[in-house]
């Protein structure tokens, strides 16, 4: 903890980096890594091609969760469309009125409202 702490001057925290194996070597490859000036380029190039691609998959990520909400959303209103047609025109059947006045209703064909008709187990002529 000494070694991170702001309160030991540079030569004794060189001091306790080079009595520690790992930290001196990592020292020294830190030394050769940025004294040669095209090796910390491409580091710093790549770096920021990894930060770039990070933002622009992030972004790729949050357009595709909007495209999917809406999308959901378009489906979910078409299903309860389509539930409460369902819904009016089998009442309408139950209280007797005529397919073909129910099919103008619901601006369905009437081969429609006979199928709808049928799977609810109503009768029509």
């Amino acid at each position: 903890m000494a070694f991170i702490s702001d309160k030991l001057s540079d030569e004794e925290m060189e001091a306790i980096a080079m009595s520690e194996p790992a930290i001196r070597e990592a020292i020294q490859a830190e030394r050769i890594f940025m004294g040669n000036p095209d090796d910390y380029f491409r580091y710093v190039s790549r770096q920021i091609a990894l930060m770039d691609y990070r933002s622009g998959m992030q972004g790729a990520v949050e357009e595709g969760i909007r495209r999917g909400i809406a999308q959901g959303r378009r489906e979910g209103r078409a299903e309860g469309r389509h539930l409460g047609i369902t819904h009016i025109a089998m009442n309408m059947l139950r209280a007797g009125t005529p397919l073909s006045t129910v099919a103008q209703m619901v601006e369905l064909p009437e081969a429609v409202i006979r199928k709808m008709s049928e799977e609810h187990g109503l009768q029509v002529s």
